[in-house]
């Protein structure tokens, strides 16, 4: 179905080149709402109705935020956080309507008229230096705000609005926060070292170190958040080697095994040290042994192979059965018929998979 797009200003081209790029078919129509045919009018009070709608959902989160014990800095950001300033000012039109009180008036004695204003801009980098900012700023540094910015890639530029913005407030630019021992705990302050780091680096020299220095900052993030662990692993299941052995130039040779010996057990960790060791076969293998361990009790077994064993190389999920028979003394396909019976579901999926080469490890 073709999308029409009322007016032909730079917000509407801007719209049809994002609209274009996912494949759709777009077409640019002059006028205002209420010209044009009748199925082009349909169309653009849709969206009309459809901005309307997320605009008093978000007026209701906006209050939710704002109202009550404290300011929940971390919604009332990412409820601006993508936002341009026509759906900013549709948002706080409709707040103002609900609860009959200033949305901007509000915010200003929430986060401080500076603050208030730069997240208004609908400039994305500006958005994230006000984001830090009110993280330093506040009453106890949010860390994890803190550690959000800093990662972004496009850091040197968020850095540039927020010395801007300090400049305005009196205050320290950002580097100078990043230093003082009072805002950011030890392994924060390595985090943001290597994000700088990373950030001075020229176009050139980004593309031979850039993956070293953020491996660098995750491995003082693993170490400092353990709520962040899991997905910080999953990152670097192909290259953990490379998170190790940064994690071991900060706290010690054989700091890391340490730290996998003291958070995980059992399969988890006798696959977390084969990573380490760059061996990615016997990983997956474990993962597959544990899986098919009665004993292990893991709710969705078939899930579990499938996450282990799907991927497009051939070879690597031979060797992968390969290495399961020398471990177990038995197939993977009579492993499977002794774990859930031969003539089960999970036996004729595992075989279907098998048979039709779908079932392949990254």
């Amino acid at each position: 179905m073709k999308t029409y797009i009322i007016g032909a200003g730079s917000v509407g081209k801007a719209l049809a080149v994002c609209l274009h790029h996912q494949g759709k078919e777009v077409e640019l129509v002059r006028g205002r709402e209420g010209q044009g045919k009748p199925h082009q009018q349909k169309i653009t009070l849709q969206l009309k109705n459809e901005a309307q709608l997320e605009a008093k959902q978000d007026a209701v989160e906006l209050y939710n935020a704002m109202y009550g014990f404290g300011v929940k800095g971390e919604k009332l950001f990412s409820l601006y956080e993508g936002k341009t300033q026509n759906e900013i000012a549709l948002m706080h039109e409709t707040f103002e309507k609900q609860y009959g009180v200033s949305a901007h008036e509000r915010l200003k004695s929430e986060i401080g008229e500076e603050v208030a204003n730069a997240i208004l801009s609908g400039d994305p980098d500006i958005h994230s230096a006000a984001k830090a900012m009110w993280a330093m700023k506040g009453a106890g540094t949010n860390e994890e705000m803190v550690i959000e910015v800093l990662q972004d890639p496009n850091l040197s530029r968020i850095e540039e609005k927020f010395n801007q913005l300090a400049e305005k407030m009196g205050t320290k630019n950002m580097r100078d926060w990043m230093a003082n021992t009072n805002e950011l705990g030890s392994d924060h302050r390595k985090v943001a070292q290597a994000c700088f780091e990373r950030s001075d680096l020229s176009p050139e020299e980004k593309t031979q170190k850039s993956s070293e220095l953020v491996a660098k900052a995750d491995a003082a993030l693993l170490r400092s958040d353990s709520e962040r662990a899991e997905a910080i692993l999953m990152k670097y299941q192909d290259s953990i080697a490379e998170l190790s052995t940064q994690y071991d130039a900060q706290y010690g040779r054989g700091s890391f095994q340490k730290y996998a010996e003291d958070n995980f057990k059992g399969a988890e960790l006798k696959r977390i040290e084969a990573l380490s060791r760059g061996d990615k076969v016997l990983a997956n293998v474990v993962a597959i042994e544990n899986a098919l361990d009665p004993d292990t009790k893991v709710k969705q077994p078939i899930d579990e192979l499938r996450k282990y064993l799907e991927g497009s190389s051939e070879s690597e999920r031979i060797a992968i059965l390969e290495r399961f028979q020398q471990r177990n003394g038995r197939s993977f396909d009579q492993e499977c018929v002794a774990a859930f019976g031969a003539e089960s579901d999970e036996v004729k999926i595992v075989n279907s998979l098998l048979k039709n080469g779908e079932l392949t490890v990254a």
